[in-house]
Parts: structure tokens; C-alpha cells; sequence
């Protein structure tokens, strides 16, 4: 065949290359297989509408993967349009119609043979019809199956009973059957709610809640379900705490309990207080503390579940103590009805009294109750695997196997749990092995959580280590950097002060320099000063001596005595006034000496020359 008449109907390639095998082709694109007729009628149509297909294919499987059966009807019937013999858009167009209430389509698309599709067509068609076919078509799925080629007939099939079973499983949650607890909790609380289903089913009780019970997107049907199970229930339970006590659904729930005038238990999760509500619905009814233990607590929930359907049945109403009480003595009537040396194992109905009371004291943490009782179980059938269930219970100090679940250790080596494998049946292998399987995976995780951990300390350490270095090292540099600026600042400051000595040097030297100059000059003006004051004192008696001369020339001894007179007297006062000035410079004494040695010499002179000179004028 040419490879030009042919295209890929899921990638829409063209190009050649493509891979034949009989009726199939592969494509080098997409690596994925087609069926050669539809190729070749794919071929044929325009590249717009080739295009058109290929959209439409993506919008197909986006609708296909949200389940948006509008979505499906509508881009599977266009492909049907372009391409008529399109299997996967025939298959998805069925059903969307089914889906839409036209099952004919579907019933007629499974007498389909399917043999010219190519096998992942058909697995990608098988796993979406098993998942998504009703319970009612089981038998006309494994047909389609059995007809069809190219598959593993016996997985898919298999595949197909196993969906049954599970749907089966699931659709009977939906069914409006009665049970024994409806259990109203806060979607916020549905965790503790589970456990507590759980904890109740285990010992037998039919429970119903809503994250099970009640179908999803059913929006039309939500309450008209939801009071049916209440009115169908046996006990109303509600999952009680601040969360519940402000929910609208469980306000609505509590009233069409009150409405119907349910027997109620309160199964209290957390220590606030009572509203008006649940104060007036629960009054007189002893709630189940659950805050502290919930181990303990699930195991209260049981009991009281347990006295209060017993109660129902029996039409009694009595407090919590007496109803504990009557199971006590109904344990030990039962158990006293049949003697133990006569019952062996014919006497079930003994065994099941004692293994109750068993449980009722490992509940109570009286372990050494729970021995005894496990002791004359013994005695009656030592091969029951409950026994030896409860055992194990009893060397691990566990109320049930939750709690054993819950612990952090390897429990498979114990010789009770040996015997648990030796002689439990089915369930109990199982329940046991899982309990035993958890503690395992929980020594594991807490081993892996402490090689974490302890890898994490060695991390933190390291960190630590690596940040202390760090730091030391830091302050060590700004130690080293301190140092270093201090260093700078010191001969900054010697620098400063030697500039500074330097500077006042240099002004003392100008400053002294400028005092010698200044000394010098007052010197010099002081020798001005003295020589001007020589020759002023010294004027008097070279005056008084020029007279005296002039006056001896001639002749006039009026004159020469007056300047004689001036002559001695004035010498005299100049002589003391140079000496008294100069005594004042010790460098002038020399000079005043001689200058009063000449002065006197020459006033001496004059008196001897008058003396000689008046006696011949007189």
C-alpha cells in the first residue's frame, strides 16, 4: 500500500515511513498503532477537517478525564460525523448517551466484535468500560470481552469481576437498609469519625456515615438520604466537639434526631462547653470522654454501643453503671451455663462469653484478669486463635489491636503470635499480621525517623561547626582588623605629635629668633639712648669749662667764678646721675668710672686754676 493514502488517525501524521503489520499500521509520529481502513478513510478527508478531528480528539479526552458526559456527547458525535467508523468516538458516544438515559446504545455498541480495532484502542476502551460500567452490565462486559481479539481475555475479564465486587461492596453502602449507628459528625472531625465506624463494625455493629453512605453528587437526594439513615438507625451517634456544635448539617441532623426521638450517644472529642442544642438534645445522657485517650476511648465507645443496643433489644433503660454491671453478669452466666469438663470445643457459645470478658478486661487494663480468662479458655480450646489473639495482647499490655498497631516494635517474633498464625483462622491471620505489619512499619519509621534525625543533628552539628569557625574566624579578622586600626591610629597620633612638636619647635626657634632680634635692637636703642644722655650730662660742664675759659681771656672774674661754679657743681651732678644711670647695665660701670674720673679731674682742674687766678685779681 502507499503510505500517501494513509494517515495517522490518532496524530493526524502523514508523512510516510509508517509501519504495516496485516490490518494494522504504526506511526513513526506518534509511536502509536491504527487500524489501515480508518488510516485510509482519514486520508481522504480535507487538511481543515483533519484538523477539526484532531481537536476535537484533545477536547474529547479532557472531557473524558473530568467525566463531563455533555462534553463527551458532543465532541464524540462530531467525530462520529467526520468519521463514522471511528471505534473510540462510537464507544465514548454510547456511553455519554447511556450516561444521558438512552442505555440502547451502549447495549448495542457491546455486540460490536471489535476486530479490526487495534488492540490499545481496544485496551484504552476496556479500562475505561470496566471502571465505568453499572453492576447490571457485568455479564455483557465479560461477553464484549470474550469476543473480542488481540487481548488477554482471562486478565480482562478477571479485571471486570473484581470491579463488580468492589462496586457491589459499594453500592450496598448506598443501600436504604436499616443499621444499627448513624454516626453525625463535622466533615473536619471525618478522621476520628472512620475510627470510631471502624472500632464499631469490628465488634459487628452496622454503621452508617456519611463519607460512605451517602452517594456522591447526589445533590438532589442529599437529605431526603440523610433521614432515611436516621430514621433506619438503630442509635444516633454524634462525633461532639466546638467544630460539630457550630455545623449547620449537624444541627440539622440533631434536630431530625430529637424530631424522631433517636437513642443518642455523645462521643466527646474536645472540652468545650455544651451549646444550647447539644445541651438540650444530650441532657441526661453521660458523654464518652475522648480527649485524653483514644485508644481507651474507642474502647468505651464499643462497650456503650454494645449495652445500648443490647438495652434496645431487650427493652431496658438503665445508667451506665448498671449496664456495665448486667454485662458482667451476663458474662459470668454465660460462662457458668456450660461446665468447662463437659463443653470441649461443642461449647462455642462459652468460648465466645469468655473471649468477650477477655476483651472487656484488656479494655480495662486489668491484664491480669484477661490472663485468668484466657487461662480457662485454654482449658476448653487451646487451639483457638482468638486465644492466643488476646495473649498477645496480654504480653504486650494492649487493649486491642489498634492500639498494638500504634506501638513501636517488632511483634512477629513473639511465640503468641506464632500460635496466632498456628491456629487463627482467616481473619484473625489477617487483622493479626496487619496489627503486627503496622508496629513494624512504625520500629521502621521510627528507626528511619532517628537516622534522620540523627543525620540532621550531625547536619545541625556540622552547621554549627562550620558557623563557629566562621564566626571565630570573623572576630578574629575584625580582632586582627582592630588591632590594625589601632596600630594606624597610633602612629597617625605619633605623627601628628611629632608634626606637632616639630611645629612648636620651629615657633619657639622663630619666637627666640624674634626676642634675640628684638634684644639686639632695644640694645642698639639703648646705646643710642645712653650715648645721647652722655653727651646731654656732659654738655653743663664743657660749657661751664668753655666759660670759664672765655672769661679768663677776658678777665672778667665775675664770670669765671659763676663758671666755676657751674663747672664743679655741674661735673659733680653729671657724675652722679651717669653713675646712678649706669649701675643700672653692669656693663656700663667701666665707662660711668672713667667718665666721673675725667669729669672730676676737670672740675679739680678748674678750682686749682681759680684758686691761682683770683688771688691776682683780687
Amino acid at each position: 500500500m502507499a503510505t500517501e493514502s494513509v494517515r495517522c488517525t490518532n496524530c493526524g501524521y502523514e508523512g510516510g515511513n509508517f509501519k504495516f503489520d496485516g490490518k494494522f499500521g504504526r506511526c513513526p509520529a506518534c509511536r502509536g498503532m491504527f487500524t489501515l481502513k480508518q488510516a485510509e478513510t482519514f486520508a481522504k478527508v480535507d487538511v481543515d477537517r483533519a484538523k477539526d478531528i484532531q481537536n476535537l480528539r484533545k477536547l474529547l479526552a479532557a472531557a473524558v478525564k473530568k467525566d463531563d458526559v455533555l462534553g463527551i456527547d458532543s465532541h464524540a458525535g462530531k467525530i462520529k460525523e467526520l468519521l463514522p467508523e471511528d471505534y473510540t468516538a462510537g464507544y465514548y458516544y454510547a456511553y455519554a448517551r447511556k450516561r444521558r438515559g438512552q442505555p440502547a446504545y451502549m447495549a448495542d455498541f457491546l455486540k460490536t466484535d471489535g476486530k479490526d480495532i487495534a488492540p490499545a484502542e481496544k485496551e484504552a476502551i476496556l479500562e475505561h468500560l470496566i471502571r465505568a460500567s453499572d453492576l447490571r452490565d457485568k455479564y455483557e462486559v465479560n461477553d464484549y470481552i470474550d469476543g473480542l481479539d488481540g487481548i488477554n481475555r482471562a486478565v480482562y475479564i478477571k479485571q471486570n469481576d473484581a470491579a463488580y465486587a468492589e462496586k457491589k461492596r459499594t453500592e450496598e453502602n448506598y443501600e436504604d437498609v436499616p443499621r444499627d449507628v448513624f454516626v453525625c459528625h463535622r466533615s473536619k472531625n471525618a478522621a476520628i469519625a472512620e475510627a470510631a465506624v471502624k472500632a464499631l463494625e469490628r465488634d459487628g455493629n452496622a454503621c452508617w456515615i456519611s463519607t460512605r453512605n451517602l452517594r456522591p453528587n447526589d445533590e438532589k437526594n442529599y437529605w431526603d438520604s440523610i433521614r432515611k439513615a436516621i430514621v433506619n438507625c438503630k442509635l444516633f451517634l454524634v462525633i461532639s466537639g466546638e467544630a460539630a456544635m457550630v455545623s449547620a448539617d449537624c444541627k440539622e441532623e440533631i434536630n431530625i434526631a430529637r424530631e424522631l426521638n433517636k437513642p443518642r450517644l455523645e462521643y466527646k472529642i474536645d472540652t468545650s462547653a455544651h451549646t444550647p442544642l447539644f445541651k438540650s438534645f444530650f441532657d441526661g445522657v453521660q458523654w464518652i470522654e475522648a480527649w485524653d485517650d483514644p485508644s481507651a476511648s474507642l474502647h468505651k465507645l464499643s462497650k456503650r454501643v454494645f449495652l445500648e443496643l443490647d438495652n434496645l433489644r431487650n427493652g431496658k433503660k438503665a445508667n451506665e453503671t448498671d449496664k456495665l454491671d448486667e454485662l458482667k453478669d451476663l458474662i459470668r452466666s454465660q460462662t457458668a451455663s456450660v461446665p468447662t469438663a463437659a463443653v470441649g470445643h461443642g461449647g462455642g457459645a462459652s468460648i465466645a462469653s469468655l473471649l468477650k470478658k477477655a476483651r472487656i478486661e484488656l479494655g480495662d487494663g486489668d491484664y491480669k484478669k484477661a490472663e485468668q480468662t484466657c487461662e480457662r479458655i485454654a482449658e476448653i480450646d487451646p487451639e483457638n486463635g482468638e486465644l492466643w489473639e488476646c495473649r498477645w495482647l496480654i504480653e504486650n499490655e494492649a487493649s486491642d489491636l489498634d492500639a498494638l498497631s500504634r506501638r513501636v516494635k517488632e511483634l512477629s517474633q513473639s511465640r503468641n503470635y506464632q500460635k496466632v498464625l498456628r491456629f487463627g483462622s482467616a481473619a484473625v491471620k489477617e487483622r493479626c499480621t496487619a496489627a503486627a505489619d503496622k508496629a513494624k512499619k512504625n520500629l521502621a519509621a521510627k528507626q528511619e525517623r532517628e537516622r534522620i534525625k540523627a543525620a540532621e543533628e550531625a547536619e545541625r552539628q556540622r552547621i554549627a561547626d562550620a558557623e563557629e569557625a566562621e564566626r571565630r574566624r570573623v572576630e578574629e579578622a575584625k580582632e586582627a582588623k582592630r588591632r590594625a586600626e589601632e596600630a594606624e591610629r597610633r602612629r597617625v597620633a605619633d605623627a601628628e605629635a611629632e608634626k606637632r612638636r616639630a611645629k612648636e619647635a620651629e615657633r619657639q626657634r622663630i619666637a627666640d629668633a624674634e626676642a634675640e632680634k628684638r634684644r639686639r635692637v632695644e640694645e642698639a636703642e639703648e646705646a643710642k639712648r645712653k650715648r645721647r644722655r652722655t653727651r646731654r650730662y656732659c654738655i653743663v660742664p664743657v660749657v661751664a669749662l668753655a666759660g670759664e675759659v672765655l672769661a679768663y681771656i677776658l678777665g672778667n672774674f665775675t664770670f669765671l667764678v659763676v663758671f666755676g661754679v657751674i663747672a664743679v657743681y655741674g661735673g659733680n651732678l653729671t657724675n652722679i646721675i651717669v653713675v646712678g644711670v649706669m649701675q643700672k647695665k653692669r656693663g656700663d660701670r667701666k665707662a660711668a668710672m672713667w667718665l666721673s674720673i675725667g669729669l672730676g679731674v676737670a672740675a679739680l682742674f678748674l678750682f686749682a686754676l681759680l684758686i691761682r687766678i683770683l688771688p691776682s685779681q683780687m
